[in-house]
């Protein structure tokens, strides 16, 4: 048996489909030896101002050390459940994989997921396991990325979010499938680089 978080499935897709990361980088990441950038820093204290936030006009707010100051005009979906853990069991060529993953929100089918981000590029999202595993894990129908863009300003220090935009994506026929093989992958990649993962 193997134990996968989401996130470890799609690091995996990343470097298996692009020239950006090296292995030892991929390692570092799914043995959670890396150190976090400034740019990860920020996104997990952005995430958890959502996570507590209540209903409100927002024009600023400060946590983790840092002030995230709102320069835009619009409505974002906030979701009484947030942070939802869940975790599915998958047989994969023989393999027990248990898949884990926590959602930062759902609403009925409609599951959410926040991301911070210097430049909205919808195609970065296009190919992403984690919203076909979301979906499947919680018997979603429809996958929403609430996509902020944000950059630090040099004079106040402040992470300015000047854009917001969201991305759905939809359940389909052989998502399942492309999930299976997604794991299938990773299995044979575990058994060579990363041993000490099977149980």
């Amino acid at each position: 048996m193997i134990r996968v978080s989401v996130t470890d499935i799609d690091q995996y897709r990343y470097y298996r489909d692009s020239e950006d990361m090296e292995l030892g980088t991929l390692l570092s990441r799914l043995r959670k030896e890396e150190e976090k950038s400034q740019a990860m820093l920020q996104g997990i204290a952005f995430h958890e101002v959502l996570e507590k936030l209540e209903p409100c006009e927002l024009d600023f707010i400060e946590h983790g050390g840092f002030r995230f100051r709102f320069d835009l005009d619009g409505e974002i979906s906030i979701p009484k459940i947030r942070e939802l853990k869940a975790e599915k069991e998958y047989q994969v060529n023989g393999e027990t994989v248990v898949l884990v993953g926590k959602v930062d929100a759902i609403s009925g089918f409609t599951v959410r997921d926040y991301k911070l981000t210097k430049i909205i590029d919808a195609e970065n999202y296009t190919d992403s396991l984690q919203w076909r595993c979301y979906l499947d894990m919680f018997g979603g129908k429809k996958f929403i990325y609430d996509v902020f863009q944000g950059y630090e300003e040099a004079r106040t220090g402040d992470i300015v979010i000047k854009d917001f935009q969201s991305f759905p994506f939809f359940d389909y026929p052989d998502m399942k499938s492309d999930i299976n093989t997604a794991l299938n992958g990773f299995v044979e990649f575990a058994k060579t680089h990363l041993p000490e993962r099977f149980i």
